[in-house]
C-alpha cells in the first residue's frame, strides 16, 4: 500500500543523505516513523520517534511527535515529559500546551 511505498521512499532519502544534513535526516526519520506507525509497526516507529529527539534535541516538534505517539498509545507517563520538553523549547506551542493539559 501507500504506507509501504512511503516507508521505502523515506529510507531511500535517508540513504542518499548519509547523515550529511542533520535536519534532513531528522525530518526523513520522522516521516519513516509515521509510515511505520501507519503499517502497525509501532515498536519500530517508537524507536524512531525517540531517535529524532536525540538527532534534533532542540526541535520542539520532535518532542511533540514523540509525546503524541506515546499519548495515542496510552503511555501517558512517557508522553507528559515529551510534551513538557516541547513547551519548554517553545513556550507558545499551543498544541503541546493543550496536550499537557489533556494528560492532566
Amino acid at each position: 500500500g501507500r504506507a509501504d511505498e512511503a516507508a521505502e521512499n523515506f529510507r531511500a532519502g535517508l540513504r542518499s543523505l548519509r547523515g550529511e544534513d542533520a535536519q534532513g535526516v531528522a525530518t526523513l526519520t520522522t516521516g519513516l516513523a509515521n509510515a511505520l506507525e501507519a503499517l502497525g509497526r509501532d515498536a519500530e516507529a517508537s524507536d524512531l520517534y525517540e531517535r529524532v529527539t536525540t538527532m534534533a534535541p532542540l526541535a520542539e516538534v520532535a518532542w511533540y511527535n514523540l509525546g503524541y505517539f506515546k499519548m495515542t498509545h496510552s503511555d501517558f507517563d512517557a508522553a507528559l515529559p515529551a510534551f513538557q520538553k516541547a513547551v519548554a523549547l517553545q513556550p507558545s506551542f499551543g498544541r503541546a500546551i493543550e496536550a499537557v493539559g489533556a494528560i492532566y
